[in-house]
């Protein structure tokens, strides 16, 4: 029946072929319709054979389908091109119909065509095999679809991978559909096949194929990652399999090979698909990342390990010596262990490991002799010659002769000692396996002559006695020369290595066949976008920047948008980086043109900064014209969304902020420098060195051609320009504005400075620094660390910074502070950051930097402080402001002084070191009268608070002393807080005694202050004089004096008790006379002279005797007193006060002198001598002393109140003094014994009231 059917279609195709095959194909649809032919007389019941007949009997229905395909074919081939396209349109309904209903003739058909297709090299064998696979449906135990499976495992591969070697597009297009449509049908039955497929024809056509073919390779690789779960399911089948190449990575980055265009032309089709498959790859990524199977994570362990492995591979392959250290517990660090490395790892140079095995000798290299021979192990030895390959499969052959006596002779023994049952010694071995290894040479070497090959004659007389003299058998020989002959020794190949050769492929399709696996869509999702994302940032930059309409630049930022996300979401900080360091080059170069010119496009402008703004989806018009600033926009967003991933984008984000701040293009939430206010609220003036250094920055850019910024010598130097290289923001004109743009009034006429200015606000930066310093600790140590990595210059460095260096460093200072300051919890970690950077800038030369340094510490020290460590910590750093140069500290005293009001009056400080550092501090502002206001309030309200902090920890003199600078005056003369500072001081001595004080150290304070207040007592101010006074008399009333050395107590009342303010007289009065002008401040300064004495005169007599050199000393302390109060009572006064206030006091010496304790010596009868002595010749009668009473040698009671009033009055009229007076006579006070315990008076008047 075949035949007639045969030869009948014969007949007729030589007639009329389109009729035949329209007939071919209506007979063959009725045909598969029924399942049986009316002519056949076959039953539609009974299924049919899987063959033709072979008894005679009729033709099965798979024979008959075949016979027509075969015939159609046939027709096909041999007919007119237009009868030809007729008949493949025929032919491709035939096979649907035959295959769509798994019709037994399935199999010969795909065998037929698989067979002709390098017979006849026809691509209409390519087109029916590509129509048969689309068709194809497979099922599971069939016999006829196991043959099906094997026919494409090993056939189909095999003339598959030789017809991709035919030049020819149509071939190369045929090819790689057929490929593609396998792997949708076939692909979890030939996972092996697909890894030879990818490599050996689609990579391999990427890396050498002609430029039409690369085209067309790109498009199908286009084609497949469209495919549903394509590149997931290859990436878990290879990439994650340790004995698979990294096929993912590799179709992927042969994706993109021909991404960058910088060695093509712009309009080169392939620069055009890569970046296409750059966009497809990137959204592929975002929607594994989407998928409810996406982990996280990641980190497939297989995978980890392999990527482990890798790295011992590359160690190896690249001669390291040290590979082995650096394996670890990968490799077993022994012989044996080394030898099962280099045997079973994938991807090992089989050169390398030739010449690892073969080194030699044995004395010198014996590890390598043991892995030798541990090798040898391994193998599976069966005769001579199989095992012979089995040894030679793995590795190269080494070139030089000794290596290969060394691998020849390993094995010789080796194999002898298996057992060798073809020879009779081991040398035997030796010899034949190196006459192999020279035979396998000469038969296939490709530059030899055929005719001076060795012949199987050669090759038997060559070996004629090698075997202990004896000869092997000829059979054996020949056997060998035959087998070697027909095929060569070969290095076996991987799937990873493209083939070429047919005698490679068939030896990888031997391979025992494997499954793929079904892998969920997220599974390895972070893993996938992981291992290509440095691929992928180069494609999204080479799309970015290669676009020239405003979509394409839409689509480049969306991808770097993407990216970002895939980095977010699976928290790859490094790779984010990249992209962060990539967008802000784009942007930087865009901030160089921000200046005072016209935003030209207006509805660009509208999109950046309207209503909209936000919206990401909608492509920007113009915005190809300003892509600079899209990058710009876009890196701003990322670096607030994951601040907690930016690491090293930092320095190049500061770069962009530092050129937008010399445009005033920065927002003032970042440029606004945190600063002290004054007493009322107000933010302090500009000091001159912000003026200088500001102004500086903005001259050099306006002298700059360009705008160019910061450039050479920077805030880095030259980082910038080896991190940013040379992009440039292509000149793309701008669309001219039209008459209804929707943008508002107030974006018209806006500069670019205005406008960035506005686009930057919109992403709140300052909220992006707050969330990095709000991730782990280590992380905000990181930011800070960056931010200050600049290094400061020192005097002595001859290379002159850059003009806008000092701005900038200030900038970057106060956003590091920023951070420090967001976390209190982890200030301590980060704090030696700080110290260690404004070391630095105290070494250095830049003054407005150092004014920010101090702003910043005491700011920080404010916020930061809470008593304990951190405080140690701080206060160290706010020492060095003392070593600050005086004459910058003048135009910076008031925000120094500031800084530390706010701290004294918010911090309680209980140690010594903490307040000689404060003391220092106020020392050095207090010099200048912008900061000493500042720090006298700011002392005044911590003193106020408590005096005990600075009592109690030995710092009450320290003090003291500085309080003393105020009280005199010592600062440019100014008295403004000196009576509020001698109240102070006065304070702080309470708090001294009432500590148990002076104690050892203490007493020179005490002499200080005396010396202090008694200048001051002479003073022209009359208030200072008064509290002086008043305070002086205060301080020592609440002395023992026994806490006071002898030595002390006698310069005390001589440079300063026994001489009070001289008693200055002045015309004045209405009847000519004279009055005392300063006789409060007399008066107060000889009652605390009167009152000491009468404390310490007891202390002094016992310890300085009451006769001989201390007697006498005493003596004229006394003499001198007396004297004093005879002046007073010449005095001539208006009011009579300082008469009746030195009456009172004499009356009182004179009374306690003639107490018990003053007797030892006869001090108290010298005493009570001199002083009468001394008012009697002044003038003052007896009486005064009372009746037989406090007299000379008298005890009485003094005189009354009525004598001294009639004393007071004569001493008046005698001084010839007029005027009044008399007010102040009623009321007066009782006479009494002085009290040493009594505190002293608040007001010297209130000693009488006259």
């Amino acid at each position: 029946m075949d035949a007639v059917l045969e030869t009948k279609f014969e007949e007729i195709t030589r007639t009329s072929s389109d009729i035949i095959l329209s007939l071919i194909l209506t007979l063959t649809t009725g045909v598969v319709e029924r399942f049986s032919f009316d002519l056949l007389g076959t039953s539609s019941s009974s299924p049919p054979p899987s063959s033709s007949s072979s008894d005679g009997g009729p033709p099965s229905l798979s024979s008959l389908h075949f016979t027509l395909f075969k015939q159609t074919v046939n027709t096909t081939i041999t007919s007119s091109p237009l009868t030809s396209r007729h008949g493949l349109t025929q032919l491709t309904l035939i096979i649907k119909c035959l295959f769509t209903n798994n019709c037994s003739s399935r199999y010969d058909i795909l065998k037929l065509v698989i067979r002709e297709m390098v017979v006849d090299y026809s691509d209409m064998y390519l087109s029916v095999l590509n129509d048969c696979l689309e068709s194809l449906t497979l099922g599971e135990g069939e016999e006829e679809e196991e043959g099906i499976v094997k026919l494409l495992r090993g056939e189909c591969c095999k003339n598959l991978l030789l017809l991709s070697q035919v030049e020819g597009l149509e071939y190369t297009s045929l090819i790689l559909r057929i490929i593609f449509t396998m792997f949708l049908k076939t692909r979890n039955l030939m996972k092996l096949q697909f890894e030879i497929f990818f490599t050996s024809v689609h990579l391999r056509i990427l890396e050498a194929g002609s430029v039409g073919a690369q085209v067309l390779a790109l498009e199908s690789l286009l084609e497949f990652i469209d495919s549903p779960k394509a590149l997931t399911e290859v990436y878990g089948n290879y990439d994650v399999d340790l004995d698979c190449s990294n096929l993912y990575v590799s179709l992927v980055q042969g994706l993109l090979k021909f991404v960058d265009s910088d060695q093509r032309t712009e309009d080169d089709e392939r620069t055009r698909l890569s970046r296409l498959g750059a966009i497809a790859v990137m959204e592929g990524v975002c929607v594994r990342m989407q998928d409810a199977n996406c982990v996280v994570s990641g980190g497939s362990e297989v995978k980890k390990k392999k990527d482990r492995i890798q790295i011992v591979v590359d160690n190896f392959n690249s001669r390291n010596k040290n590979w082995r250290e650096a394996a670890g517990d990968l490799v077993e660090d022994s012989a044996e262990g080394v030898a099962r490395f280099l045997f079973e790892t994938k991807g090992v140079d089989r050169t390398v490991v030739g010449e690892y095995l073969s080194k030699g000798p044995k004395e010198k290299y014996p590890f390598n002799t043991s892995v030798l021979y541990s090798y040898l192990t391994l193998l599976e030895y069966t005769t001579f010659l199989p095992s012979l390959r089995l040894f030679l499969l793995r590795f190269r052959m080494p070139g030089e002769a000794q290596c290969i006596d060394r691998l020849m002779e390993a094995f010789s023994e080796a194999y002898f000692e298996k057992g060798a049952k073809e020879f009779k010694t081991g040398d035997g071995v030796f010899v034949m396996a190196f006459s192999i290894i020279m035979l396998n040479t000469d038969l296939h070497n490709p530059n030899m002559e055929d005719e001076k090959r060795m012949t199987v004659e050669d090759f038997v007389r060559n070996n004629r006695g090698i075997d202990g003299g004896d000869d092997l058998d000829r059979d054996f020989l020949v056997g060998l020369y035959h087998d070697i002959k027909g095929e060569e020794i070969q290095v076996q190949q991987t799937a990873s290595e493209a083939v070429t050769d047919v005698r490679q492929i068939d030896g990888l399709l031997k391979q025992s066949p494997s499954l793929m696996v079904q892998v969920k869509e997220g599974v390895h999702a972070k893993d996938m976008f992981e291992c290509i994302a440095p691929d992928l940032l180069a494609g999204c930059a080479a799309v970015f920047e290669g676009a020239v309409e405003d979509e394409d630049a839409w689509e480049g930022i969306r991808s770097f948008e993407r990216y970002g996300e895939a980095c977010g979401g699976f928290g790859m900080e490094e790779e984010f980086n990249d992209m962060i360091v990539l967008l802000l080059r784009y942007g930087r170069e865009f901030c160089r043109t921000v200046g005072p010119s016209i935003f030209k496009n207006e509805e660009c402008l509208y999109q950046l900064l309207g209503e909209n703004a936000g919206d990401c989806e909608k492509v920007v018009v113009g915005g190809a014209g300003y892509k600079g600033l899209l990058a710009l926009r876009a890196a701003l967003g990322m670096v607030k969304r994951y601040a907690g991933m930016v690491r090293n984008g930092w320095v190049n984000l500061l770069e962009c902020l530092f050129l937008l701040r010399s445009r005033q293009a920065l927002p003032d939430a970042l440029s606004e420098m945190e600063d002290f206010a004054d007493a009322e609220g107000s933010r302090l003036p500009n000091s001159p060195f912000r003026e200088r250094s500001e102004g500086r920055a903005r001259e050099y850019v306006k002298g700059v051609d360009g705008g160019a910024g910061s450039e050479g010598g920077g805030f880095w130097g030259g980082i910038s320009k080896v991190v940013f290289g040379g992009w440039e923001e292509p000149e793309v004109p701008p669309p001219p504005p039209t008459p209804d743009s929707p943008a508002p009034a107030a974006l018209r006429g806006m500069t670019t400075a205005e406008a960035v200015k506005g686009i930057v606000g919109r992403e709140q930066l300052d909220v992006a620094f707050a969330t990095a310093a709000n991730t782990s600790p280590a992380g905000r140590a990181f930011i800070i660390k960056v931010l200050l990595q600049c290094r400061i210059r020192t005097p002595n460095d001859e290379v002159e910074p850059s003009p806008c260096f000092e701005d900038q460093a200030s900038l970057s200072l106060e956003l590091a502070s920023r951070v420090l300051l967001s976390s209190k919890s982890s200030a301590s970690q980060t704090w030696p950051l700080l110290h260690d950077h404004v070391a630095n800038i105290i070494k250095g030369d830049l003054p407005y930097l150092q004014e920010r340094a101090a702003v910043v510490l005491l700011g920080a020290f404010f916020h930061l402080d809470d008593g304990g460590e951190m405080r140690d910590m701080m206060i160290d750093t706010v020492k060095m402001i003392c070593f600050i140069k005086k004459e910058w500290v003048r135009h910076m005293a008031d925000r120094i002084g500031s800084g530390l009001n706010r701290i004294l009056k918010t911090s309680t400080f209980a140690k010594a070191k903490e307040w000689d550092i404060l003391f220092d501090l106020c020392s050095l502002t207090g010099e200048f009268s912008s900061g000493r206001g500042y720090i006298f309030t700011g002392l005044q309200n911590c003193l106020n608070e408590s005096v005990e902090g600075v009592v109690d920890c030995g710092r009450g003199v320290r003090c003291i002393a500085l309080l003393l600078k105020f009280s005199k005056g010592d600062w440019e003369g100014d008295m403004r807080d000196s009576v509020e500072s001698m109240k102070m001081i006065g304070d702080v001595w309470s708090g001294i005694v009432d500590a148990g004080g002076p104690k050892a150290g203490d007493e020179r304070g005490l002499v200080e202050i005396c010396s202090c207040f008694h200048e001051l007592t002479k003073g022209k101010d009359v208030k200072v004089s008064k509290m002086a006074a008043e305070q002086m008399g205060r301080i020592l009333s609440l002395v023992q004096p026994k806490s006071v050395a002898c030595e002390v107590w006698t310069s005390i009342f001589r440079n300063v008790l026994l001489n009070p303010p001289a008693i200055h007289m002045v015309a004045g009065g209405g009847g000519g006379g004279v009055y005392v002008v300063n006789e409060e401040v007399r008066v107060k300064c000889c009652e605390t002279m009167a009152r000491t004495a009468l404390l310490c005169f007891p202390y002094l007599v016992e310890e300085m005797g009451g006769t001989g050199t201390g007697g006498d000393e005493l003596k004229r302390m006394v003499d001198r007193i007396a004297e004093l109060f005879k002046e007073n009572v010449t005095a001539r006064s208006n009011t009579g006060f300082i008469f009746e206030s030195t009456i009172h006091s004499c009356i009182n010496m004179v009374n306690v002198f003639g107490l018990e304790e003053f007797k030892k010596g006869g001090l108290g009868a010298y005493g009570k001598t001199r002083i009468k002595e001394e008012l009697k010749r002044a003038g003052v009668d007896d009486e005064i002393w009372g009746e037989g009473g406090a007299g000379p040698g008298g005890d009485g009671p003094g005189p009354s109140q009525e004598k001294k009033r009639e004393q007071v009055a004569r001493v008046r009229e005698e001084g010839g003094g007029g005027g009044g007076g008399g007010g102040k006579e009623e009321g007066a006070r009782e006479n009494s014994a002085f009290d040493p315990s009594a505190p002293p008076l608040s007001n010297p008047q209130d000693t009488f009231v006259a």
